[in-house]
């Protein structure tokens, strides 16, 4: 699938940059990097035959070109990356320990996201405890910003090629 190791080294760092643009609260965008990170990890697989060991974890994936450093989560902790998987027996486990950085159960706590619940209980834990001004919400208030500067620059360059004439 992925043969061309240039274009999966390019492909995963775009990968875990979208996935902030992707979501809009912190669990979803928890959800999207482990996503883009397994996906990483499947490229991986593909051009090695192997998945990283445990051992290596995710600092394969730095060593092999396939991103630029050492990934965390929204809290600044390393993901955990188990192999093989406890849950995953075929392939890893790959998990955030979630807003408290501790796990008591291997990535099932309801604050810890993971790759293998698919009923995705810590949305109900993150939407109780969600706050104020959601990922979406700074994304375009970001966008709509840069637009206004972007119009009001190519209003006064406008203005003074006008003026020249």
């Amino acid at each position: 699938m992925f043969t061309n190791s240039i274009t999966s080294r390019v492909l995963c760092p775009l990968i875990l940059t979208g996935a902030v643009l992707a979501c809009g609260s912190i669990s979803r965008y928890e959800e999207e990097n482990i996503e883009g990170l397994s996906l990483c990890l499947e490229m991986f697989r593909e051009e090695t035959g192997r998945y990283p060991p445990q051992d290596k974890g995710l600092c394969a994936l730095v060593c092999a070109g396939y991103l630029q450093r050492l990934p965390t989560d929204s809290w600044g902790r390393p993901y955990v990356y188990v192999f093989p998987g406890q849950k995953n027996p075929e392939k890893f486990d790959l998990y955030s320990r979630g807003e408290d950085g501790i796990s008591m159960s291997q990535g099932d706590d309801p604050d810890d996201i993971n790759n293998w619940n698919t009923d995705k209980p810590w949305r109900r834990y993150y939407a109780l405890r969600q706050k104020g001004i959601t990922w979406t919400t700074v994304l375009l208030i970001s966008v709509g910003l840069l637009c206004v500067v972007i119009v009001f620059s190519l209003y006064l360059l406008f203005r003074k090629k006008t003026r020249r004439e």
